[in-house]
């Protein structure tokens, strides 16, 4: 009996994790749903809920915030896209996130434009700041501080996808990775 009674409370918490899941990813879904049409300030937690077909208060037993649903899905799917390359000058190769920012213009100014940029860059920096300490970057005198270098990517990598899809440059995304690399390796001063 006890056995049932474990095996029965496991299905229960299996049942819950998926369907918190599900909600979560409708709320997920509903917010990037608002930001296609709305910049991310001109988004409020009601609209996400009631996008997502949830209460408020169910959105709140997800998430803290906006804010907080917003550096998830840059956490979730944003820094994945952004590959270490150890060996080369520009420790970080964003091919993919070009891919990504060109295949959804209107999502990225949205986010970009707005009180949403320092979310998603203070999740790129802890990104780039990880693979800094991964890859051994210089340290001791005359080094630059790692927490500077990774402020530094993850402004220059947002501040070039916002040119990007203000200009609508034509420029593919290995383009704009090879110009990111000359950026960040100071060719452009040059």
């Amino acid at each position: 009996m006890a056995r049932d009674a474990k095996r029965k409370s496991t299905g229960v918490s299996e049942r819950d994790d998926a369907r918190a899941r599900r909600t979560r990813q409708r709320l997920d879904a509903a917010f990037v749903e608002l930001l296609r049409r709305r910049t991310y300030d001109g988004i409020r937690v009601a609209d996400i809920a009631r996008k997502g077909g949830v209460g408020r208060a169910t959105f709140y037993a997800h998430y803290a915030s906006k804010d907080e649903l917003l550096r998830s899905q840059a956490d979730r799917i944003v820094v994945p896209m952004l590959r270490p390359t150890p060996d080369q000058a520009c420790m970080i190769d964003a091919t993919d996130f070009f891919e990504h920012t060109r295949a959804a213009p209107r999502l990225y100014h949205s986010i970009v434009s707005g009180s949403g940029r320092r979310i998603v860059e203070a999740s790129l920096e802890a990104h780039v700041a990880r693979v800094a300490r991964r890859g051994g970057a210089p340290t001791g005198t005359g080094a630059v501080s790692p927490a500077l270098v990774a402020r530094f990517v993850a402004a220059s990598l947002l501040g070039l996808a916002a040119w990007w899809v203000e200009t609508t440059a034509e420029m593919s995304a290995a383009e704009m990775q090879a110009t990111f690399a000359r950026l960040c390796e100071g060719g452009a001063l040059r």
